[in-house]
């Protein structure tokens, strides 16, 4: 096996104690929401840069805020001429109720993705397990705390980019009818309050 921290090392020491890439320095931000824009199109726009740098993967789960990362991707790179983005999603065998493969499935075929990665694995990704170690006894402590996860998934993505979100469940979860869909998705039992 390759070692899994090896991806880290094109990364500057700010961008490991995050746990994310930046971005390159020279690249001017655009405004948020210029007029006339709608959140999807800002969102699909922001990912230019990453798709064109193939082979682009997005990290998916088949959560919300993953399939909508996902979704934004594959506007972007199809009103912008470049290559489709792959789906690259880590299955943990340890975990047997977190599997999502039929609801993930649903999902890529609704995008018309066909390039999906799935990575096999289990207890590798522990906070104390081999990978989390490798990259904390290489590069220290790193924040997220699951940022190990990272050294996995961009394995697929060497000379390319990985896209991943970080806090979409934190924007996505207030939405009103959160539990009504997760009800609706058989994640979530009903309940007599709602």
């Amino acid at each position: 096996m390759t070692d899994p921290t090896a991806g880290f090392s094109d990364l500057s020491p700010l961008e490991l104690a995050v746990g994310a890439p930046l971005g390159a320095a020279s690249a001017a931000p655009e405004p948020a929401l210029a007029p006339g824009r709608s959140l999807p199109e800002a969102l699909a726009d922001a990912l230019v840069p990453a798709l064109a740098r193939p082979p682009a993967l997005v990290a998916f789960s088949g959560g919300r805020d993953s399939s909508l990362l996902l979704a934004a991707a594959v506007d972007a790179a199809r009103r912008h001429g470049l290559p489709a983005p792959i789906a690259v999603t880590y299955r943990n065998a340890a975990a047997p109720a977190a599997e999502e493969s039929r609801w993930q499935e649903l999902v890529l075929a609704h995008l018309g993705v066909d390039d999906w990665v799935r990575i096999d694995g289990g207890e590798e990704l522990d906070f104390l397990g081999p990978v989390a170690e490798s990259a904390r006894a290489r590069h220290g402590v790193l924040y997220p705390p699951n940022g190990h996860f990272v050294a996995r998934v961009s394995e697929p993505a060497r000379g390319g980019t990985l896209i991943l979100g970080i806090g979409g469940d934190e924007l996505l979860g207030s939405w009103r009818w959160t539990r009504r869909a997760d009800q609706l998705a058989r994640r979530a039992r009903p309940s007599l309050g709602g």
